[in-house]
């Protein structure tokens, strides 16, 4: 009902914000330094799943690392992700 739409705005991304804060200095640096990696990554036509697969981040780090990157990284991803994993099934 409308109860619940006060609590819409909670998304996924705020979810990954919140991991984010949670996280040390040291810890956000590394993680700011892997996004900027990855944001040339992205702008530069590569794959960007192969760096996340070799970089092996943990879930709460995967989080975090996803409130730092565009709309447009992040869709990529997804669609890299997608294509890895129907070319793995066949």
């Amino acid at each position: 009902g409308a109860k619940g739409s006060k609590y819409a705005k909670h998304t996924a991304r705020q979810v990954a914000v919140d991991a984010m804060n949670g996280m040390s200095d040291e810890e956000q640096r590394f993680l700011q330094n892997h996004a900027v990696a990855i944001i040339d990554l992205h702008e530069s036509g590569r794959d960007v799943s192969a760096y996340l697969n070799e970089h092996r981040f943990d879930n709460e780090e995967t989080l975090a690392l996803w409130s730092l990157l565009p709309a447009s990284v992040r869709s990529a991803i997804k669609r890299q992700k997608a294509v890895t994993q129907a070319e793995n099934n066949t």
